[in-house]
């Protein structure tokens, strides 16, 4: 819905509203099994990356979007 931060943080979205995220639970399932992980780490994934879409990040830089999302990753699963 929104291209950017600035997109997201302007007067005009006045709700708060980002968009949605939806998630097919055979397919974290499947993607758990792939590639080793806990169906809990899978869907933590998931909701990041979905997260980061909706505040702009895209396919289209995908080494700005994957370092943001490892760091998360890191911070969630290390707890710190």
């Amino acid at each position: 819905m929104y291209r950017n931060l600035k997109d997201i943080t302007s007067k005009n979205n006045t709700d708060g509203f980002l968009g949605d995220i939806l998630i097919h639970r055979p397919q974290v399932r499947r993607n758990a099994l792939q590639y080793r992980k806990t169906m809990v780490e899978e869907l933590e994934l998931v909701l990041i990356h979905g997260m980061l879409h909706l505040f702009g990040f895209s396919h289209n830089n995908e080494s700005l979007l994957s370092k943001h999302q490892e760091k998360i990753i890191k911070r969630v699963w290390n707890g710190s």
